[in-house]
């Protein structure tokens, strides 16, 4: 069942397209996300589910219904901001019963329903409290509890978890998690963290220039980006031009250069083309030098840089510039080679994934 409907949106600015004929269904429980830089429309799209961006043309539908001209506080949603957005001079019930006594709730049923709300997110007796005395966390959780306080038919969040350092941030993520799933609400979540969308969504919309570039589960868009723009916006490093030498089967046999790769078939390619392919640095495996091949390429580290668990070599091979990934070597001080080592890459037809646009 379709929860919201975003039918042919666009939005203008001026010259800018902020949103540019997008159509997306996003079904009953499930979590998306709208991914992308900054600009590229993700943000006012959420903005026009709320309402709070009217579009010039194109039709928002929650439930089935048409609410292009309903405004927000008629629209029942939940709304989470970066900013929390509490009230200072309220205390935490009173900042989660708002919405509720904005509805005309009597006093009794309010205070039982903030009572529950501050359960679902983990604050019970934080009530008498005021956002001064709680932490950035607890203070988002009080934002999320005062959406969910109004049962809304949709839960939209922008960016709530950018403030937050790194380690608050990744707890509160597998809170929302948890969370969304349990009591299987509507979500949609703008980000431009790509680990963060990877870990909270169903389906995530990878948006470029106010479009959807790419809509998919993680595991895809992370593994098998469609265009250029998603490759890279994902963090593959090894994005090549190449040129396609033959089309045998369920393969095609590509040359960049010195190298030759096999990766698997896709409609539309013809011997002589020029295509991009994208091998995710992950997927290259390094070992010490020996013989090169398809799918295998001799190189030189020219830089290794140690992460922690990872460490990421850059590699000359035959004049192309490959990025290898892999995990930390315990008790080598991290690094398997080094700069100047000659090495062998090697890499499954699988890893090859051959770029539509």
């Amino acid at each position: 069942m379709t929860a919201v409907s975003l039918q042919n949106i666009t939005k203008t600015y001026g010259e800018t397209r902020a949103i540019d004929n997008l159509s997306l269904e996003i079904a009953s429980g499930e979590f998306l996300t709208l991914l992308g830089p900054s600009g590229c429309g993700k943000t006012t799209t959420l903005r026009a589910i709320a309402g709070l961006v009217v579009q010039d043309s194109g039709s928002v539908k929650i439930g089935g219904v048409d609410l292009s001209a309903v405004p927000t506080h008629k629209r029942n949603i939940g709304m989470v901001f970066q900013s929390h957005a509490l009230f200072p001079h309220m205390t935490v019930a009173d900042n989660v019963a708002f919405g509720l006594r904005m509805r005309g709730m009597a006093k009794d049923q309010r205070e039982a329903e903030v009572e529950k709300a501050l359960d679902l997110v983990r604050l019970p007796g934080y009530g008498s409290r005021f956002p001064s005395q709680l932490s950035g966390g607890q203070q988002q959780r009080v934002a999320l509890a005062r959406a969910l306080v109004i049962n809304p038919s949709v839960l939209l969040l922008d960016e709530p978890f950018g403030a937050l350092d790194r380690k608050l941030r990744e707890t509160m993520q597998v809170e929302l998690r948890e969370l969304t799933r349990r009591i299987g609400i509507t979500a949609v979540f703008v980000t431009h963290d790509q680990e963060e969308a990877l870990m909270l969504s169903d389906r995530i919309a990878v948006m470029n220039a106010g479009r959807i570039e790419q809509l998919g589960s993680p595991a895809a868009i992370f593994e098998a980006p469609a265009t250029r723009f998603v490759a890279d916006f994902m963090g593959v490093a090894n994005l090549i031009r190449a040129r396609v030498a033959a089309v045998n089967g369920a393969h095609v046999n590509l040359e960049a250069g010195s190298l030759r790769l096999l990766a698997p078939r896709v409609d539309g390619l013809s011997a002589g083309g020029e295509i991009d392919v994208a091998i995710r640095a992950e997927r290259m495996a390094l070992d010490a030098a020996g013989m090169a091949g398809e799918n295998a390429a001799r190189g030189r580290i020219l830089s290794a840089v140690y992460h922690g668990n990872l460490t990421t070599y850059e590699i000359d091979a035959g004049g192309q510039r490959l990025t290898a990934r892999e995990a930390s070597a315990p008790g080598t001080g991290g690094t398997r080679f080094r700069a100047g080592d000659e090495v062998t890459l090697r890499w499954a037809p699988e890893a090859v994934r051959v770029l539509l646009s």
